[in-house]
């Protein structure tokens, strides 16, 4: 498929190196598994609307710090579902506290400033990416905070729980992925 794709762009004058085109092609492909498998769970378990409101805080946030990269696509498939679906279902059972929520965004905000973005081996940032990708998160982190203060005003827990969670999962991310790069 990925072939006949590339060879329909070479034919319509669409120039791209034909390596950059299968990694492009690759990252779609795992993606692509990792939406069906997460939302297919999400089927079953009644809560496609929860998960696809947490993704949208929890992608944004986690293209700019980056973080943990397994090596192993399936593991990496099976642990991002995972990390995307338990939140939801533990959200339905418990309600954080808003201060331990506050806790952990200023935790990340520090962590962020300190230590992020965490850059793929396959993909480096420059200095300027560096900096475009620390501004974005922490701009994100910041909305995050705006959101956790309507949330609670508006008594929305379950949007408290996700921005919990996000960043929970985000500063064990970012301190694995740091830990693993010092040693």
């Amino acid at each position: 498929m990925n072939k006949i794709i590339f060879n329909i762009l070479k034919k319509n004058n669409i120039d791209i190196a034909e390596d950059l085109y299968h990694y492009g092609w690759s990252i779609f492909v795992h993606y692509l598994f990792y939406l069906i498998i997460t939302l297919s769970i999400a089927v079953y378990y009644h809560c496609v609307f929860q998960t696809i409101i947490f993704l949208f805080l929890y992608i944004p946030l986690r293209k700019y710090i980056g973080g943990f990269h397994f090596s192993n696509n399936i593991v990496c498939i099976l642990i991002s579902t995972t990390v995307s679906i338990i939140p939801v279902l533990l959200s339905r059972y418990y309600n954080i506290n808003i201060w331990i929520i506050i806790l952990t965004s200023i935790i990340l905000i520090i962590e962020t400033i300190l230590i992020a973005p965490i850059d793929h081996p396959n993909k480096r940032l420059n200095d300027k990416q560096l900096k475009l990708y620390k501004k974005t998160s922490l701009f994100i982190e910041i909305i995050y905070i705006g959101v956790i203060g309507l949330a609670k005003i508006y008594t929305f827990s379950t949007i408290l729980n996700f921005i919990f969670f996000v960043n929970i999962i985000s500063i064990c991310s970012l301190s694995i992925s740091y830990i693993k790069r010092i040693l």
